[in-house]
C-alpha cells in the first residue's frame, strides 16, 4: 500500500486524534475550574492571615487555567481547519497549541496534549508525497 492511498486514512486519524485531544484538554481544565471553585468556598472559613496567600494562588491558577482552555480551544480550531482539509496548516496549529500545555496544565492536560501532537503529526503526514524513486544509472 502507497503512501498516496493511505493519505485520506492519515488524514483521518489525525483529526480524530487532534479532536479527542482538544476535547480531553477542554474536560481536565473544566476540572481544574471545579477545584477552583471548591478553594474558594473555603475562603470564608480560613483565618484572616491565610486568606491573603490562597487568593494570590487562586488568581494564580486561574491564570493558568484560562490559558490552558485557551490552548484548548485553539487545538478544537486547529481540528477544524484539519476537517476542511487544510491539513498542513492545521497540523502544524495543533502542534504549536499543544506544546504549551506542557507547562500550563496537569496530567490529563498532558494526554490531551500528546493526543494532539500526534494527530497533528498524523496530518502533516497526510500531505506529504511519495518519494520518487532515483533512476538507475547504468
Amino acid at each position: 500500500m502507497s503512501v498516496s492511498s493511505q493519505s485520506p486514512q492519515l488524514r483521518m486519524a489525525g483529526w480524530i486524534l487532534t479532536l479527542i485531544g482538544g476535547i480531553v484538554i477542554i474536560g481536565s481544565q473544566a476540572y481544574g475550574f471545579v477545584g477552583l471553585f471548591t478553594l474558594m468556598a473555603m475562603i470564608p472559613s480560613l483565618p484572616p492571615e491565610y486568606t491573603g496567600l490562597l487568593m494570590l494562588s487562586l488568581q494564580i491558577y486561574t491564570i493558568y487555567l484560562a490559558a490552558a482552555v485557551t490552548m484548548g480551544v485553539l487545538v478544537l480550531i486547529a481540528t477544524l481547519i484539519i476537517y476542511m482539509k487544510r491539513e498542513k496548516l492545521g497540523g502544524i496549529l495543533a502542534i504549536i497549541f499543544a506544546i504549551p500545555l506542557f507547562i500550563i496544565s496537569g496530567l490529563f492536560g498532558w494526554i490531551g496534549a500528546i493526543l494532539a501532537i500526534i494527530g497533528g503529526a498524523l496530518s502533516l503526514a497526510s500531505t506529504m508525497k511519495p518519494a520518487e524513486p532515483e533512476p538507475e544509472v547504468i
